[in-house]
């Protein structure tokens, strides 16, 4: 039993914005995709979808391209009217305030070549060069085999 959802214009084919758009290998695609039914087959899609601010959906023309005798064809009414909208939709964006007091850095006496510190994202690391001093000190880090130059005034570094 295979279940193709969402098979509806501009998600099957899939319309990239600013790529080049290729309908033969998406048609070859949907053509996979059906043909790895052994017993039933289930195409669906939604008669409106709201995507990055605006209403589409309706039946993909891949579905019209299948013959109609071999369809049995389930259409309910559909429950809701998308609003007419007479411009983009627009989200409040949201976020969490993950500021955090930094630590004084002006004296060059925590950090030494060869120590080890943790960095936030890039976990442990060794110290391998320091230049600059005050707030222009410059620690180059050995996370793994990955070598970070980073301003530990801004990078939340602590000894580890």
């Amino acid at each position: 039993m295979v279940f193709i959802v969402g098979c509806e214009e501009g998600l099957i084919p899939y319309l990239r914005q600013g790529e080049e758009f290729d309908l033969e290998e998406e048609r070859r695609l949907f053509y996979v995709g059906i043909t790895r039914a052994k017993e039933r087959l289930h195409i669906s899609y939604a008669f409106y979808r709201a995507r990055y601010g605006s209403f589409s959906g309706g039946a993909s023309m891949f579905i019209g391209e299948i013959p109609w005798e071999v369809l049995d064809i389930k259409t309910p009414e559909p429950v809701h009217k998308p609003p007419k909208l007479k411009q983009t939709v627009r989200r409040k964006k949201e976020f969490e305030d993950y500021s955090q007091i930094m630590p004084d850095y002006s004296g060059n006496d925590i950090f030494n070549v060869g120590a080890f510190v943790r960095h936030p994202k890039f976990g442990r690391g060794r110290i391998t060069e320091i230049s600059g001093t005050g707030d222009n000190l410059m620690l180059t880090v050995l996370f793994g085999t990955q070598k970070k130059k980073i301003l530990p005034k801004y990078a939340n570094l602590v000894p580890a």
